[in-house]
Protein backbone atom coordinates (compact mmCIF):
# COMPACT_ATOMS: atom_id res chain seq x y z
CA UNK A 1 0.00 0.00 0.00
CA UNK A 2 1.39 3.75 -0.92
CA UNK A 3 0.94 5.81 2.27
CA UNK A 4 2.19 8.46 0.63
CA UNK A 5 -0.54 8.61 -2.48
CA UNK A 6 -3.36 7.85 1.20
CA UNK A 7 -2.15 10.76 2.60
CA UNK A 8 -2.37 13.13 -0.41
CA UNK A 9 -5.75 11.79 -1.15
CA UNK A 10 -7.19 12.35 2.46
CA UNK A 11 -5.64 15.94 2.58
CA UNK A 12 -7.52 16.92 -1.02
CA UNK A 13 -8.02 20.47 -1.85
CA UNK A 14 -11.70 21.25 -3.34
CA UNK A 15 -11.16 23.30 -6.33
CA UNK A 16 -14.42 25.08 -6.07
CA UNK A 17 -13.58 26.96 -2.08
CA UNK A 18 -11.54 29.54 -4.65
CA UNK A 19 -14.88 30.29 -6.80
CA UNK A 20 -16.91 33.01 -6.13
CA UNK A 21 -20.39 32.60 -5.58
CA UNK A 22 -21.69 35.24 -7.34
CA UNK A 23 -20.08 37.15 -10.45
CA UNK A 24 -21.94 40.66 -11.54
CA UNK A 25 -21.36 41.85 -14.84
CA UNK A 26 -23.05 45.34 -13.95
CA UNK A 27 -23.98 47.39 -17.67
CA UNK A 28 -23.19 45.96 -21.20
CA UNK A 29 -23.66 47.42 -24.32
CA UNK A 30 -26.07 45.37 -26.26
CA UNK A 31 -24.63 43.20 -28.90
CA UNK A 32 -20.99 43.72 -27.47
CA UNK A 33 -19.43 40.91 -25.52
CA UNK A 34 -18.51 41.86 -21.69
CA UNK A 35 -16.05 39.06 -20.03
CA UNK A 36 -14.77 38.68 -16.68
CA UNK A 37 -11.89 36.51 -15.89
CA UNK A 38 -12.01 33.83 -13.01
CA UNK A 39 -8.75 31.39 -12.04
CA UNK A 40 -9.01 27.81 -10.33
CA UNK A 41 -5.69 26.74 -8.23
CA UNK A 42 -5.96 22.60 -8.34
CA UNK A 43 -3.78 22.25 -5.12
CA UNK A 44 -3.81 18.92 -5.57
CA UNK A 45 -1.42 16.42 -6.35
CA UNK A 46 -3.47 14.77 -8.75
CA UNK A 47 -5.20 16.33 -12.24
CA UNK A 48 -8.80 17.55 -11.41
CA UNK A 49 -11.73 16.95 -14.74
CA UNK A 50 -13.89 19.77 -14.38
CA UNK A 51 -17.18 21.19 -16.24
CA UNK A 52 -19.10 24.35 -16.56
CA UNK A 53 -23.04 24.67 -17.62
CA UNK A 54 -24.65 27.46 -18.65
CA UNK A 55 -27.42 28.81 -20.66
CA UNK A 56 -27.10 32.48 -20.95
CA UNK A 57 -23.39 33.39 -20.14
CA UNK A 58 -20.41 31.56 -22.03
CA UNK A 59 -17.41 29.65 -20.46
CA UNK A 60 -14.20 28.97 -22.04
CA UNK A 61 -12.59 26.49 -21.93
CA UNK A 62 -16.03 24.73 -21.14
CA UNK A 63 -14.34 21.53 -20.14
CA UNK A 64 -10.67 19.73 -19.46
CA UNK A 65 -8.51 19.24 -17.15
CA UNK A 66 -6.20 21.30 -14.71
CA UNK A 67 -3.01 19.88 -13.85
CA UNK A 68 -1.77 19.42 -10.31
CA UNK A 69 -0.60 21.91 -8.64
CA UNK A 70 -1.44 24.62 -11.23
CA UNK A 71 -3.74 27.13 -12.41
CA UNK A 72 -6.86 27.85 -14.92
CA UNK A 73 -8.26 30.99 -16.01
CA UNK A 74 -11.86 31.12 -17.56
CA UNK A 75 -13.56 33.31 -19.14
CA UNK A 76 -17.22 34.31 -19.01
CA UNK A 77 -18.64 36.22 -21.27
CA UNK A 78 -21.89 37.84 -22.31
CA UNK A 79 -23.31 39.17 -24.95
CA UNK A 80 -26.98 41.02 -24.29
CA UNK A 81 -29.38 41.20 -27.85
CA UNK A 82 -31.63 43.31 -26.17
CA UNK A 83 -31.79 45.60 -23.20
CA UNK A 84 -32.79 43.44 -20.09
CA UNK A 85 -31.36 42.37 -16.61
CA UNK A 86 -30.18 39.07 -16.45
CA UNK A 87 -29.62 36.78 -13.43
CA UNK A 88 -28.49 33.31 -14.14
CA UNK A 89 -26.40 30.24 -13.04
CA UNK A 90 -23.40 28.96 -14.20
CA UNK A 91 -22.58 25.47 -12.44
CA UNK A 92 -18.96 24.57 -12.02
CA UNK A 93 -18.97 20.84 -11.90
CA UNK A 94 -15.21 19.05 -10.77
CA UNK A 95 -14.35 15.78 -10.08
CA UNK A 96 -15.15 14.40 -6.98
CA UNK A 97 -16.86 17.35 -5.71
CA UNK A 98 -20.88 18.72 -5.21
CA UNK A 99 -21.56 21.57 -7.96
CA UNK A 100 -20.56 24.61 -7.09
CA UNK A 101 -23.30 27.01 -8.47
CA UNK A 102 -22.45 30.46 -9.21
CA UNK A 103 -24.77 33.48 -9.55
CA UNK A 104 -23.91 35.62 -12.37
CA UNK A 105 -25.94 39.03 -12.96
CA UNK A 106 -25.57 41.36 -16.01
CA UNK A 107 -27.75 44.48 -17.47
CA UNK A 108 -27.85 44.58 -21.14
CA UNK A 109 -28.00 48.42 -22.12
CA UNK A 110 -27.88 50.46 -25.60
CA UNK A 111 -25.04 52.45 -26.35
CA UNK A 112 -25.94 56.10 -26.05
CA UNK A 113 -23.88 59.28 -26.84
CA UNK A 114 -24.46 62.74 -25.10
CA UNK A 115 -22.88 65.73 -26.93
CA UNK A 116 -22.37 68.41 -24.09
CA UNK A 117 -23.13 71.23 -26.63
CA UNK A 118 -27.18 72.37 -26.38
CA UNK A 119 -26.38 74.47 -29.71
CA UNK A 120 -24.69 74.49 -33.26
CA UNK A 121 -23.60 77.80 -34.59
CA UNK A 122 -23.90 78.87 -37.98
CA UNK A 123 -22.08 81.80 -39.66
CA UNK A 124 -24.16 84.38 -40.91
CA UNK A 125 -26.08 83.69 -44.01
CA UNK A 126 -27.75 86.12 -46.76
CA UNK A 127 -31.62 85.54 -47.16
CA UNK A 128 -31.96 82.43 -49.45
CA UNK A 129 -29.13 80.79 -49.09
CA UNK A 130 -28.39 77.67 -46.79
CA UNK A 131 -25.62 75.50 -44.99
CA UNK A 132 -25.46 72.55 -43.79
CA UNK A 133 -23.11 71.11 -40.37
CA UNK A 134 -22.21 67.27 -40.31
CA UNK A 135 -22.44 65.68 -36.58
CA UNK A 136 -19.92 63.26 -35.59
CA UNK A 137 -20.64 59.88 -33.97
CA UNK A 138 -17.86 58.53 -32.54
CA UNK A 139 -18.37 54.69 -31.34
CA UNK A 140 -15.41 52.94 -29.11
CA UNK A 141 -15.15 49.37 -30.28
CA UNK A 142 -15.78 46.17 -27.44
CA UNK A 143 -16.81 48.99 -25.11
Amino acid sequence: MDLKKDTQKSNAFLLSENIPSAIEFGFCPVNRTSSKKIVITNHNYEETSFSFESTVFQVSPQSGKIPSRSKATFTISFTPKEAVVVIATVILNVEGEEPKIIKVSAIGKYPFITINQTKLKFEPLLVGKSTTKEILKFVRNGK
